[in-house]
């Protein structure tokens, strides 16, 4: 009931805002006309070539730096696999190394902690 409200609210707002730039007029012109003519005038062409300008410019010096931050990252040494990824017969004996008591354990943590995010997915609702 409130989104319904809420979303009349809005789109009441929005029309009478467009009503406003469109109609009602002020000193001769509406607002939107007032807009267009503001638009057109000679400072707004040159602040908007200035802008491309720097834009332009900005683009430029982004495209460089990565440009050559790719460059220096593909000429790095790249690192093995065994390196990246560790000794896998490293990484089977420690899992080896956990004992039944501490499965146990982790499984009661994880068994809490699902019914706790069951519990607030259900308080959501």
């Amino acid at each position: 009931m409130f989104k319904l409200i809420k979303f009349t609210v809005v789109v009441a707002f929005v029309a009478g805002g467009a009503y406003f730039a469109f109609v009602v007029s002020l000193g001769g012109k509406t607002l939107c006309e007032h807009l267009v003519g503001i638009s057109e005038t000679q400072e707004v062409k040159t602040l908007t070539n200035e802008l491309e300008k720097k834009a332009e410019d900005a683009k430029n010096r982004v495209s460089n730096e990565l440009r050559n931050g790719l460059s220096k990252f593909a000429t790095e040494k790249a690192p093995s696999t065994t390196e990246a990824m560790g000794n896998p017969v490293s990484d089977e004996i420690e899992l080896a190394e956990h004992s039944e008591k501490d499965r146990t354990a982790l499984d009661r943590l994880l068994k809490k902690k699902i019914q706790k995010d069951n519990g607030e997915h259900k308080a959501l609702k």
